[in-house]
């Protein structure tokens, strides 16, 4: 009974670890409804959303690029948005201290993974507005 009480009081106090067990998403997985969507808003939503609670200055960010896409900004305008996050993205998960935050192999593939779908994404969806426009 008392063996088992500090793995328990730790789920209690920590309810990130909680979460953590429930959201394990293989990178490809993650991919394939990403690029099922029908426009690149969508899926790069879904991208994001894997990042906002262990990144989320690239949640914001990414929201604001994706609002600047949309916007009636001109081209470079929309592009440079683009590049800004890209550099971001990169300098946030390529960086040596973010491997500190990499608790597992999932992590880990999620972090090598998911930004490069995303820079994909962003690509995708600022040529379909570039084009529309």
């Amino acid at each position: 009974m008392f063996k088992d009480l500090p793995s328990r009081i730790e789920g209690n106090i920590h309810p990130s670890y909680r979460s953590k067990k429930k959201r394990r998403f293989h990178p490809m997985m993650i991919e394939e409804m990403m690029h099922s969507s029908k426009n690149g808003k969508t899926g790069i939503l879904i991208g994001l959303g894997m990042l906002r609670d262990a990144m989320p200055w690239l949640y914001d960010v990414g929201l604001e690029t994706v609002r600047i896409i949309e916007s009636q900004a001109e081209k470079p305008v929309k592009a440079r948005a683009v590049g800004d996050f890209e550099d971001l993205l990169k300098m946030s998960t390529r960086h040596p201290i973010m491997h500190e935050f990499m608790d597992s192999k999932e992590d880990f593939m999620l972090f090598e993974e998911l930004p490069r779908i995303l820079r994909m994404q962003m690509e995708r969806f600022l040529d379909m507005n570039i084009e529309n426009a």
